[in-house]
């Protein structure tokens, strides 16, 4: 538990964050006179940071309080705040496609019953994935028994009434 605790002291300091994100340091970004990191342009001009995974644990106003925001991320907030006031974005993704399509009567009834079961099963799940943690056995029997609990039948009913949309539309 020590060893856990001290590694990941390790990966939320700072610089190992900011490291782990957009790699080495000096070599992708730096500190400026104030004291904020700065991310340094590519060479080849196609992106601004190498594109490396890594945890980041920090609220947005901390760290923008840290980090110059980099020309890709103003360029892509303008847009954002663009579409937004123009009501093209979407908060929920997942708001699209229910905004999209439609479900009969039966259809609709259906796809209820089968949420909330469903919606039961992967909250009680994910509760002990995280209590008693996840073995191959584990996952194995939660794959099994979303099958048992009709999750391809809820897919289908999404998919019916997509195919139904695109159709209409085309």
């Amino acid at each position: 538990m020590e060893a856990a605790a001290k590694w990941l002291d390790t990966q939320f300091a700072w610089d190992n964050m900011i490291s782990g994100y957009n790699g080495a340091k000096d070599e992708f970004w730096g500190y400026d006179e104030n004291g904020k990191v700065v991310i340094y342009p590519m060479s080849d001009g196609t992106r601004t940071v190498p594109g490396q995974s890594a945890m980041m644990y920090c609220s947005g106003p901390e760290y923008f309080s840290k980090v110059n925001m980099p020309s890709h991320r103003i360029e892509k907030t303008t847009y954002c705040n663009e579409y937004d006031a123009a009501g093209v974005i979407e908060k929920n993704s997942w708001n699209i496609l229910s905004k999209l399509i439609t479900f009969n009567v039966e259809e609709s009834t259906q796809r209820a019953l089968l949420h909330a079961e469903i919606d039961k099963y992967a909250k009680e799940s994910l509760a002990n994935f995280i209590v008693k943690g996840v073995t191959d056995e584990s996952w194995t029997t939660y794959e099994n028994t979303l099958k048992n609990i009709r999750l391809d039948e809820y897919i289908a009913l999404y998919q019916t009434a997509y195919d139904r949309y695109v159709e209409a539309n085309q």
